[in-house]
């Protein structure tokens, strides 16, 4: 198994080496074997290089072969509760879900902070800095936002996404699209009205005209934010 795990590691090295979005140097990461499988570890400057190194290890191996444990780099470590009430306050303020339930596992001290709806509900839990989103909503849109505002709760490392969409829908260039459109206008350090934005099997351009290189590399990251992105094309100008 070591020999595999070296295996799939030279590959996804070869790999990472060459993408500038990824900083081997400064945020290394390793390989370990662990119940058979090859499981990628370590600590990512932002989600562009937590993504393509995910990216990465799925073109190098099958899942049953390997997986990842990446997280992005937040700093002082929060209590599981401090998390909790960051992302579940993300959540609720959130209009887009509004009618949607959020509560905590039934095993935590507080249970359901606002009652399901047509909307669904979502069930958060948090261990050391993972976030685990379960439960179901009502669209594609409202899985990726709520994926999106659990990555922006400061302090979360990594989300693992286990929503449920019901009823159940098939995803398209369309709905990546929409759900691309509506994280910008979340983000209230972007304009969304300087960007447009393309989606074709997972590739996204993002296209328009900043006064910032600042606004510019925060669109490009909120891209990569949404679940469904393979890779993001910068076709943004500083003005």
């Amino acid at each position: 198994m070591a020999m595999q795990a070296e295996r799939i590691w030279r590959a996804v090295g070869a790999v990472l080496e060459r993408d500038p979005r990824v900083d081997l140097h400064g945020y290394p990461l390793r390989m370990e074997t662990r119940d058979g499988r090859a499981v990628l570890v370590g600590t990512v400057q932002d989600i562009a290089a937590l993504r393509v190194a995910a990216a990465a290890l799925a073109a190098a191996a099958p899942a049953t072969e390997a997986a990842d444990e990446l997280r992005l780099a937040v700093g002082e470590p929060l209590e599981d509760g401090a998390l909790r009430d960051r992302v579940t306050r993300n959540l609720l303020s959130e209009s887009a879900l509004r009618d949607a339930g959020v509560r905590f596992p039934a095993n935590a001290e507080a249970g359901i902070l606002r009652e399901g709806g047509p909307g669904g509900n979502i069930e958060v839990s948090v261990s050391g800095s993972v976030a685990t989103l379960s439960g179901t909503v009502r669209s594609l849109t409202h899985r990726r936002l709520a994926e999106v505002l659990t990555w922006w709760a400061d302090g979360c490392g990594r989300v693992v996404n286990r929503l449920q969409v019901e009823p159940p829908e098939e995803d398209n260039n369309d709905e990546l699209a929409d759900a691309l459109r509506l994280v910008l206008e979340r983000d209230p350090l972007v304009r969304a009205d300087h960007f447009t934005v393309h989606a074709d099997d997972g590739v996204v351009r993002l296209m328009g005209a900043v006064p910032s290189r600042e606004e510019k590399r925060l669109a490009l990251l909120d891209m990569w934010y949404v679940p469904g992105v393979r890779d993001v094309v910068d076709a943004v100008e500083i003005l």
